[in-house]
């Protein structure tokens, strides 16, 4: 068997399999052998890591074929890694959105790198980054979720515990619930994930009606004082009655006036 180099940034840029997952992978190499051939670059292990460490450490002899690709960079590799990995397995939402962050940062540094050696380039090709909402909505509906759910499951993976983001995997915790746990100090975090899923749930629900009611305004007894600018419009409102109390009810233009005035009235109510 060909030995391959192990890389843990490969190593560590897909998800980890569930314990399930590893178990049922194990038993079919056992029973099939290993079907697909492991992708290397260089002589590097670039997909296929769970199979070799299970191959490396089967009891029985296990043959398995190694196809080398060809990649300009390191980070062309990972692109394609991550690319292949989006139609292969049942990734998760909070993973998926990880990868395809990763894979966008290696796009952007891509494109600044090109820009920079050439004076010509006014932009960064390829990427939409005038539009960096629109690019996050493909993204998010390529993964199945909305744009909304796409930045709290960013800002988990950013910084949440691992407690947290395992707890998002897993399906115990929603998006935003983890995303509102993950503002908060790492102390914190452990405190509250420690308590369980639905004390976690309740934990957020019961903060986030904390901070409402501490943003409502005070009830006073006071008379409410109008702003200055109602009070401008309340005198221009009572100019603009006398003036149209002093047009001939015989002139043609008074019912245009009054007309315009009644239409803006109803939109406005409506409103």
């Amino acid at each position: 068997m060909r030995l391959l180099m192990i890389d843990p940034e490969f190593e560590n840029l897909l998800p980890p399999l569930s314990k399930e997952e590893f178990i049922n992978l194990k038993k079919s190499l056992n029973r099939d052998g290993c079907r697909d051939a492991l992708i290397a670059w260089n002589g590097t292990l670039i997909d296929g890591h769970n199979r070799y460490r299970i191959i490396e450490n089967m009891k029985k002899h296990c043959h398995y074929d190694v196809k080398e690709m060809a990649f300009e960079s390191k980070e062309d590799a990972m692109v394609w890694v991550i690319d292949n990995q989006n139609t292969r397995r049942n990734i998760r939402p909070i993973d998926l959105v990880k990868m395809k962050e990763k894979k966008y940062d290696i796009l952007q540094r891509q494109a600044k790198e090109r820009q920079g050696a050439r004076t010509d380039l006014n932009i960064v090709e390829n990427l939409p980054q005038s539009e960096p909402g629109k690019t996050r909505d493909k993204a998010a509906a390529e993964i199945g979720i909305s744009g909304k759910t796409y930045d709290a499951l960013v800002k988990v993976n950013k910084k949440a515990i691992p407690e947290v983001v395992e707890a998002v995997r897993g399906k115990r915790i929603g998006a935003s619930t983890a995303a509102k746990i993950a503002e908060m100090p790492k102390e914190k975090q452990v405190e509250i994930i420690s308590k369980g899923p639905k004390s976690a749930i309740q934990e957020v629900k019961k903060m986030a009606k904390q901070q409402e009611d501490k943003q409502k305004p005070v009830q006073t007894n006071e008379p409410t004082k109008a702003s200055p600018i109602v009070s401008w419009a309340m005198d221009f409102a009572e100019m603009a009655i006398s003036q149209l109390e002093r047009i001939n009810k015989k002139d043609p233009k008074r019912a245009e006036a009054l007309n315009r005035v009644a239409s803006w009235i109803s939109k406005n109510l409506k409103e």
